[in-house]
């Protein structure tokens, strides 16, 4: 395994890679200390700022509630690529921003090939829209030329 400090064009091409998928596996912390995963639905902006929502009976609720410390994985099967990537979360109660959120998703090209049934147009019924800002990140792609892993440290 190679780690490699990424520069500003492989920083550019990780943006890409995020901006181009819209699921992620969230790892968090359960209440008895226990880790627990589950797919998400996200956005990131150009500051470093993941956003999901959830609903709000949820174990991922709960345990960000009691520990905001959580854990991301972004992947592709062709490739592969995988970036990894760690940050607090923290639940932001501003009026509209879950609506907005779900708007910005149902507009969003990727989304529309792919079915989500009811999921999309429950706006505003308890959920909860989260922001983590990421303060950890490392790309996994493939060197083919020279047939070797590389980690790319983003953040």
């Amino acid at each position: 395994m190679v780690t490699e400090i990424a520069d500003e064009k492989i920083k550019k091409e990780a943006m890409v890679f995020i901006k181009n998928r819209k699921l992620a596996v969230i790892s968090t912390v359960s209440l008895d200390g226990k880790p627990e995963s589950a797919m998400v639905l996200y956005f990131i902006d150009d500051d470093n700022n993941l956003f999901f929502i959830t609903r709000n009976d949820t174990r991922k609720a709960a345990n960000i509630a009691q520990n905001k410390n959580v854990s991301l994985v972004i992947s592709t099967e062709l490739g592969p690529s995988t970036m990894q990537m760690s940050g607090e979360a923290e639940r932001i109660e501003e009026a509209g921003k879950q609506n907005e959120f779900l708007a910005n998703l149902t507009k969003d090209t990727i989304l529309q090939a792919l079915y989500y049934g009811p999921f999309l147009s429950l706006m505003g019924v308890n959920f909860s829209l989260y922001k983590i800002k990421i303060t950890w990140a490392r790309w996994l792609t493939l060197d083919l030329k020279g047939l070797r892993e590389v980690y790319y440290q983003i953040i």
